[in-house]
This record gives C-alpha cells, sequence and structure tokens, in this order.
C-alpha cells in the first residue's frame, strides 16, 4: 500500500499548512478511489495525534514495533473515505 508522510515545520506549525495538505490528500484518495487512508503515530507525539483525532480519523488501535532498535508504541488511526 502506498504510504505518505506529512512533517510540518515547527515555523509553520499552527498555522493550518498541515490541515491544507491532509485535506488536499484526502480530497485526491476520494477521487482515486482509496477506501480509508491510515496514520501510524509514535504514541509519544501528541500534537500529531490530535491533529488526526481532530481531522475526523478514528483509534484502531496501539501496536508496539521495533524502531530503530528500541520498542515503541504506535498509534493507529484510520479514515473511512467511503462505503
Amino acid at each position: 500500500a502506498p504510504k505518505i508522510s506529512i512533517n510540518i515545520s515547527p515555523k509553520f506549525s499552527n498555522k493550518g499548512v498541515g490541515g491544507a495538505l491532509l485535506r488536499e490528500l484526502i480530497q485526491r484518495s476520494r477521487t482515486s478511489d482509496i477506501k480509508f487512508l491510515t496514520a501510524e503515530i509514535l504514541k509519544t507525539n501528541l500534537n500529531s495525534f490530535h491533529f488526526f483525532l481532530k481531522n475526523n480519523f478514528k483509534l484502531e488501535n496501539v501496536e508496539t514495533r521495533v524502531l530503530n532498535g528500541e520498542k515503541s508504541d504506535v498509534s493507529v488511526l484510520s479514515l473511512k473515505l467511503s462505503d
């Protein structure tokens, strides 16, 4: 499955840039017949977690993964785009 990462420079944080990028991604995904989007976020990244919740993503589960040789909890959120 295709993957994308949205990283916003701190100087553009809380200025609507991330929301605009996500809205564009959602719109293009719908016109490409993509059924859902999934976000995987380190559990410690509360700003990103709340950003996706604010944009109608729902928490599916929390998984423990090995990242860079260390165990980390990852929150998995999803957004259903169509039936």
